[in-house]
């Protein structure tokens, strides 16, 4: 009789496991899942948002990169493990710092890159005989 159960339940434990196994590949092979929606974009390993509340900054700030300097300076100071700070938040404001300077970096290029389309397609019209604007 227990066997009988002990049976039983390997069973259905084992063809739920195979379902839910076939499921999850499927899920990867169209690049769906919940794991698929749940990552955001990271910059050196730290999510922009993260990076901003490390170093108390708002989204408004990233047009200073002064201000970033400066809140960067001011929190990997206070984190010397030398002065009885944290190595480990040291390291957080310190990836805190390069995930913003990435992104800033990142939107310079895409700003450039949509100017020089710009400035090539007014190239293209110009040449066409249309009259630039």
């Amino acid at each position: 009789m227990m066997v009988n159960i002990a049976v039983m339940s390997a069973s259905v434990f084992s063809r739920a496991f195979v379902a839910a196994y076939h499921q999850a590949l499927q899920n990867a092979k169209q690049g769906g899942g919940t794991a698929g929606k749940a990552t955001s974009r990271t910059y050196g390993g730290m999510a922009p948002d993260e990076a901003l509340k490390v170093l108390n900054l708002q989204k408004t700030d990233m047009k200073n990169p002064a201000r970033l300097m400066e809140q960067f300076d001011k929190y990997f100071g206070q984190n010397e493990p030398g002065k009885g700070g944290s190595f480990y938040l040291q390291s957080k404001v310190y990836r805190a710092k390069e995930c913003l300077e990435k992104m800033i970096e990142e939107e310079r290029g895409k700003a450039a890159k949509a100017k020089a389309e710009a400035d090539d397609a007014r190239q293209a019209n110009n040449s066409k005989g249309g009259k630039s604007p």
